[in-house]
């Protein structure tokens, strides 16, 4: 998902789009299973503000889950090819899982570095619209959007027992994305962009709607099923106040990380709010499977925080998770871990033996160390 206006940097990649004959003795590859992408309700609907250059907006914000309820996965591939024209290329399958490469075909022209979410994002994956009910009781859709359209696409939740038991795509990197059958990405409220703009005035009384829809562009094939891809959340503004039906929904859990980006082994602070009074929140890393890296126990009000160490990763963009132990409340947060280097000593005469430690590279990633000499003396 990408704010319009915070887009820093534009990776092209590309993939051989010939596909190797089938020689003597080769299996067969089996008719092509595609997926179908759907797009559950909104949910977890709020008011907030945020700061769009330099301006305060008010911002209708919502949590949004895109599912396959294909036959086959989605998945994207990407890879860097010099002899050929750039692209992302989408890879559909014989079989759910497994099976043979049957189709590859050309689906975008780039991924997007998404700066607030530290990962790459496939362009114009949804797309989100506020509509408004006029005197005859339709729907209308106003000038009132998302400025986020991007995702970066990955199995977050199991939606039906159809497909694999445990997530595919596990991270979302340059190189390979999707959507297992059966599964799920959820866009929380509370991430960077994950909402429709209002603009610089809060919402008038009215009733109103919030509309999600994947691949808008129809850049993805799903096999001729582009007309299941909407998913509409109803609710109405009185006195200023969100509903839904006749009641203000319950405020979603929520978390903010303090600092956003930091250097392997540094401390972070996660403070959180509006999950059950005195129950126990576990943070976890990239994955609600894993061992959780801090718990928290939160007040009366449901509040609390608490620090966790950032672990060996290389650098790049990762989640950070915040499970209610009672509640089931979910909430999620993007986290930088930037490259470090340290040097001991720091300084020494000419001859000084030291030792560079660095943190934030991929495994059997190769560095190489360079030494300036400072400007000669008169």
């Amino acid at each position: 998902m990408v704010h319009r206006l915070g887009i820093v940097a534009l990776v092209v990649l590309s993939l051989l789009a010939s596909l190797a004959p089938v020689g003597p003795g080769a299996k067969a590859v089996g008719a092509p299973l595609y997926p179908d992408l759907k797009v559950l309700s909104p949910q977890q609907l709020y008011f907030d503000t945020g700061t769009i250059s330099g301006t305060t907006h008010h911002l209708l914000r919502f949590s949004s889950t895109v599912w396959n309820a294909g036959e086959g996965r989605l998945e994207l591939q990407g890879d860097p090819n010099p002899d050929g024209a750039a692209g992302i290329y989408q890879n559909i399958y014989d079989a759910p899982t497994g099976g043979a490469l049957a189709v590859q075909r050309f689906a975008s022209n780039d991924y997007v570095y998404h700066p607030d979410h530290y990962h790459y994002h496939f362009q114009d994956f949804a797309e989100y619209g506020l509509l408004k009910r006029d005197a005859t009781g339709a729907y209308i859709a106003t000038n009132q959007r998302g400025q986020k359209t991007s995702f970066c696409i990955m199995d977050y939740t199991r939606i039906t027992s159809g497909g694999p038991s445990g997530a595919q795509y596990s991270n979302c990197n340059a190189t390979r994305q999707g959507l297992s059958v059966g599964w799920g990405d959820t866009y929380y409220a509370s991430l960077a962009g994950q909402w429709v703009d209002l603009g610089t005035s809060r919402l008038v009384d009215g009733d109103y709607a919030v509309r999600s829809v994947a691949d808008p562009r129809n850049k993805i094939n799903e096999g001729g099923r582009d007309g299941n891809n909407v998913g509409i959340t109803y609710f109405s503004v009185r006195n200023g106040v969100l509903m839904i039906g006749a009641a203000p929904p319950p405020p979603p859990a929520r978390c903010g990380l303090s600092p956003t980006t930091a250097k392997v082994g540094a401390a972070v602070a996660i403070s959180c709010q509006y999950f059950g009074a005195g129950e126990i929140v576990r943070v976890y890393w990239e994955n609600t499977a894993s061992t959780s890296v801090a718990s928290f126990l939160t007040n009366d009000a449901g509040s609390g925080s608490t620090t966790f160490t950032v672990p060996q990763a290389p650098a790049g963009g990762y989640t950070v998770f915040a499970v209610g132990s009672r509640t089931g409340a979910r909430v999620s947060a993007q986290f930088g871990v930037a490259t470090s280097v340290t040097i001991s000593p720091s300084s020494g005469p000419a001859g000084t033996l030291a030792t560079v430690k660095a943190a934030g590279l991929r495994a059997g990633e190769a560095a190489e160390i360079c030494s300036t000499a400072p400007p000669p003396t008169r």
